[in-house]
């Protein structure tokens, strides 16, 4: 929910629909499609005894080591934070806010609604459409 808000706060109106579909995709590559393999991975990590069966193949874990398994586990979820931290300073720090224009801000306000043809206006939240595109 935080990078919902964040998305939709950052980007301008027009392209909102196109960046939480970019962020979605990213959401799905790089958090459910590794995931599994991952956790797969490590609790595979920690089996003790496994299952023979007939084909050569060791089948089912009968028997996990808590201890490793609570530590990998652990070590996974702080790596995540880590990174997650990394790059909402890294997000923070990269930044720059949209140029708006405030009502005490008279002169720059002025000018740039003597140099706008009678068709452009500046709305309330200061971004000014291109020329040709018109919003629905």
């Amino acid at each position: 929910m935080p990078a919902l808000s964040a998305t939709l706060r950052c980007v301008h109106d027009d392209q909102r629909s196109f960046a939480l579909g970019i962020q979605w995709i990213k959401v799905r590559v790089l958090g459910t499609i590794p995931a599994p393999m991952i956790f797969g991975r490590l609790i595979d990590e920690t089996c003790i005894l496994w299952q023979e069966s007939s084909c050569d193949d060791h089948g089912a874990c009968l028997v996990y080591d808590n201890a490793f398994m609570s530590k990998y586990m652990l070590l996974l979820a702080l790596i995540g934070k880590a990174c997650s931290i990394l790059f909402f300073f890294g997000a923070w720090f990269y930044y720059i806010p949209p140029k708006t224009i405030t009502n005490g801000d008279t002169a720059t306000h002025q000018k740039q609604t003597d140099t706008m043809t009678s068709q452009q206006k500046v709305p309330p939240n200061g971004h000014i459409n291109p020329a040709g595109v018109e919003k629905y």
